[in-house]
Order: structure tokens, then sequence, then C-alpha cells
């Protein structure tokens, strides 16, 4: 329906898509989808990747355990300020394998363990995300960039908000910025990395290494 113009003329009014397990791949557009920018995702099968094209700023984005890849790509990204917010909800841990964010310079996450009482970490194996220049964490589970991050323009990654009872670790590792970050831990046992830290970095954690 996303592929030409011809169902966007017949919609309005609505404020979130949902797109159920993802089997197989494909591109969704979103500018032929009443330019929705709120997304609840099944999971998408492994190797398999569901792609989204001319999003918005202000996305948002929730996505629970998948072994495929989800793209999202913001129609105009030559803003410096454009947001997108990923939520994981869950009593248990959830696994992303991979995800890409194209054209959204801060990013939040808002982690939860949903009823759980102990503490989880949800993964996210994959973010691709060059033009980051700042991520936040929030919320009650923790959040382990499992491969680190690659984005060299992060002058902020922020994980106070991770707190409550229990409350889950944080797991990061930088890569080679090109500028000073300041690296804030949430309430969990976090294990903070900078890896080829720049000088006038600050980092803030329980297990730091620079």
């Amino acid at each position: 329906a996303s592929a030409s113009t011809t169902y966007d003329a017949k919609i309005a009014g609505f404020d979130k898509l949902t797109v159920g397990a993802a089997a197989a791949g494909g591109t969704i557009d979103l500018d032929n989808l009443d330019n929705l920018n709120e997304l609840t995702l099944g999971a998408v099968t492994a190797g398999q990747t569901l792609a989204f094209t001319n999003a918005a700023t202000g996305l948002k984005l929730t996505t629970p355990t998948s072994g495929g890849t989800v793209t999202v790509a913001q129609k105009d990204a030559a803003g410096t300020s454009d947001t997108a917010s990923v939520t994981v909800s869950a009593t248990t841990a959830q696994t992303v394998n991979a995800l890409t964010l194209t054209g959204y310079e801060a990013l939040t996450f808002n982690t939860s363990r949903s009823t759980a009482t102990t503490a989880i970490n949800h993964v996210l194996t994959t973010l691709t995300a060059a033009d980051a220049t700042s991520i936040v964490v929030t919320g009650s589970a923790g959040l382990t960039l499992g491969n680190g991050f690659a984005g060299v323009k992060l002058t902020s990654y922020d994980a106070s908000g991770v707190t409550g009872t229990a409350p889950g670790a944080v797991t990061y590792t930088t890569a080679a910025l090109t500028t000073a970050a300041t690296i804030k831990g949430g309430a969990g046992n976090d294990i903070l990395i900078g890896g080829a830290a720049r000088t006038g970095d600050r980092a803030r954690g329980r297990v730091l290494r620079l």
C-alpha cells in the first residue's frame, strides 16, 4: 500500500502504524502512509531487513526481540537536532539484532522490564546511526550496545535515567570519537569503556575504562 500515493489519499488522522511479525523483508514508504511517525513492530526474521523511508523527526519506534534488521531513514536529513525514540519493554530481556537510524542526531532509548521485579538488560547488538551526537537511556531495564556503537560524532551518552529498584545495567564502548564527550551511567552495575578517548572526555559509571 505504501508503494504509491493512492492509499495515502484515502487515510487521515491516524497516529500509529503497527507492523506484525515479518517473515520476509520489505520497504515501507511513510510518505505514502499519511506521514505516520510512530511505529510498533513485530519480530523480523533473521536475515531479513524491514526498511522504512521518508520518516520525520520525532520518530517513535517500539520493537521486541528481533533477529533481522530494521532501518529507518529520514526524509529530510539536513537538520542538526532531529530526534528518534526507541522503546524496548518486556518482563524478560529482549535482543534486537540490528537497527539503523539515518538522519537522526538525538537518540533516546526507553527501556523497561515491565512487571519484572529483578534486573534485566535489553541488548541492541548493532546500532548504526552515523549522525547521532547524543544518546539518552532511560527506564528500569538496562541496555547493552553489544558491538559498541561506531558513530564518531557522539558528544553525550547519558544513562542517568536508568533508575528504580533493582535497575538494569548499561554497557557501552565508544568509537574513536572526533570530539570530547560526556558519558554518564545509571544506577545499575554499568560498564562504560572509552575507546581512544579524546582529551576532555568526562565519564561517570561503575566500571570505567579509558
